[in-house]
């Protein structure tokens, strides 16, 4: 991988991810409402957590993976159909939102992962910082691209273990466990 390419752990611990923080406040309904309306399911797109197991992730994500078997797209990494527009367009809104802590809708995301970069640094892991490409909406830190991803510097030895260390940290600061 070239050392100008950045990783952002965060949005591969998205699939690895504290409680979902709630969207709104819950309101009565008022005799001008429908009833039809106050009967209908919710739209809202399930929301990934920095605890879940592999098991919770497969719950989550199977209404998106769903809508892809539905098009014949392969599952990552395997030779298949790709994604077009229409699939995308379909399939898209099912794909579950990330852990709170990291959303970039989140207006302390940002501190979030301030503090997941320092507890890293604290566990040896010297080259990281927060990311600030939030286009995949999440919010979270990066290995910066003065040295080789694969090469970690500081007694962390590999990716893996900044990954697993990355998502130990988020739980950490989030006071999960």
């Amino acid at each position: 991988m070239k050392p100008s390419c950045l990783l952002v752990l965060a949005v591969a611990l998205a699939a690895c991810s504290a409680p979902a923080q709630p969207t709104g406040v819950a309101s009565l309904v008022t005799s001008s409402a429908s009833s039809t309306a106050a009967a209908a399911p919710s739209t809202e797109r399930a929301r990934q957590r920095l605890d879940m197991t592999d098991a919770d992730r497969e719950v989550v994500y199977a209404p998106y993976q769903k809508c892809l078997d539905k098009h014949g797209i392969a599952p990552r990494g395997t030779e298949g159909k790709k994604v077009d527009r229409a699939t995308q367009q379909e399939c898209d809104p099912l794909l579950p939102l990330p852990p709170w802590e990291l959303d970039a809708t989140n207006p302390d995301a940002h501190a979030f992962a301030e503090k997941t970069v320092a507890c890293l640094r604290a566990k040896g892991v010297t080259n990281v910082e927060v990311s600030t490409n939030t286009e995949s909406g999440v919010v979270g830190t990066t290995i910066t691209d003065e040295v080789d991803p694969n090469a970690i510097t500081g007694p962390v030895k590999g990716i893996d273990e900044v990954m697993t260390l990355n998502s130990a940290c988020q739980q950490e600061v989030a006071g999960i466990r």
